[in-house]
């Protein structure tokens, strides 16, 4: 029996949602990124939230993209539009959003903890974006520019 990709849970007005693939540290293939996104809609739509925290279970937040599933195939269109859904939902909801980086917060980690309000970032944690480094944008390619991209980066370091 294999648990469910993202935990969710609702306890005094907070909203736990936890990446919950930690043998491949938190990597994004399509059941993760679907109930990522479902877990974001049902945190906005709940009255009883206030705050919404996004964590990794396991010794990473999100490693990113899971090459495995990308390799064989199973990353097209219908991944990017619950990518997109997921980190718009994740920013525009009206609740506080907080994200936890904990290791690895690569690519893909990243990009959530930039969708959110609020960053938290642990002593052991290792931030970055891999496409940036082969000269590559990190953007979903089916969805309208740049709904899930790094444009979130700058305004998400203001002091």
């Amino acid at each position: 029996m294999t648990s469910a990709p993202v935990a969710y849970r609702v306890a005094d007005g907070v909203a736990w949602i936890t990446l919950n693939r930690p043998a491949v540290l938190n990597a994004l293939d399509m059941p993760l990124t679907a109930a990522l996104a479902d877990a974001a809609e049902a945190a906005a739509a709940d009255p009883e939230v206030t705050l919404v925290i996004v964590r990794g279970a396991g010794r990473a937040f999100c490693s990113g993209m899971d090459r495995t599933a990308l390799a064989a195939g199973s990353i097209g269109e219908a991944f990017h539009r619950a990518w997109v859904r997921a980190l718009n939902r994740l920013e525009d909801m009206p609740k506080v959003s907080l994200c936890v980086l904990h290791g690895y917060s690569i690519g893909g980690g990243l990009q959530i903890g930039l969708a959110c309000d609020l960053r938290l970032a642990t002593d052991d944690a290792v931030l970055g974006l891999g496409a940036s480094s082969h000269g590559i944008i990190p953007t979903a390619p089916c969805c309208a520019w740049p709904a899930s991209s790094v444009w979130r980066a700058p305004r998400s370091w203001r002091c």
